[in-house]
């Protein structure tokens, strides 16, 4: 079995895949934000009932 040795990473690598770990659960939270928003104003305007938004969920 033959094992490789595996890349240390530098600081500047560590802190961009931080960063992007990041951006992707922020941009998640402001997709589910987006969603909820948009069923409260539907609900209000009338456009659909309850039921419908519970179906769909």
């Amino acid at each position: 079995m033959n094992l490789k040795a595996v890349k240390t990473l530098t600081m500047k690598e560590l802190k961009k895949i931080r960063f992007e770990n990041t951006f992707h659960l922020c941009r998640e939270i402001l997709q589910l934000t987006k969603l909820i928003i948009n069923a409260h104003v539907w609900c209000h305007l009338g456009n659909v009932d309850v039921f419908q938004l519970t179906e769909a969920l």
